[in-house]
């Protein structure tokens, strides 16, 4: 297993838990009086939120957003915070289930963690070093 593969796997592990604990403690902080007497449940809840919604997310629309943006030479950090938030809103639609009245709410924060989740791949994937391709010979 070489350096990229490794460096991908675990960037791939890594950015659910504090992308969602991101999310939930942006999420509390429109309920201010209750926000700090409750971070151990932000926590848990993070934890939890990744484990049911993150690493799924993360497993079934990371590796073709990555191919993809590599494919289209598109390494640049700001291309990867994009495409997570779109894989963020994806994940909302995903979930509501054609009931978007219920979910509407939510995509402020899936923007937000779908960047912080893109934004901790690309810091420890670093796609941006990869060396390009070298030209092949005519045969």
């Amino acid at each position: 297993m070489g350096p990229n593969t490794f460096r991908f796997a675990l960037a791939l592990l890594a950015p659910p838990i504090p992308a969602l604990f991101l999310g939930v403690l942006l999420f509390m902080s429109w309920d201010p009086p209750r926000f700090f007497e409750s971070l151990v449940g932000a926590a848990g809840l993070g934890f939890v939120g990744a484990m049911l919604v993150g690493y799924p997310a993360m497993f079934l629309l990371g590796p073709p957003s990555h191919l993809l943006l590599k494919r289209m030479k598109k390494r640049d950090l700001w291309h990867y915070a994009i495409v997570g938030a779109l894989a963020g809103c994806i994940t909302v639609v995903a979930l509501s289930a054609g009931d978007m009245r219920s979910y509407v709410e939510l995509i402020p924060i899936a923007l937000v963690v779908g960047v912080a989740n893109a934004m901790i791949f690309w810091l420890i994937r670093r796609p941006d070093r990869d060396a390009p391709n070298p030209p092949t010979s005519p045969p």
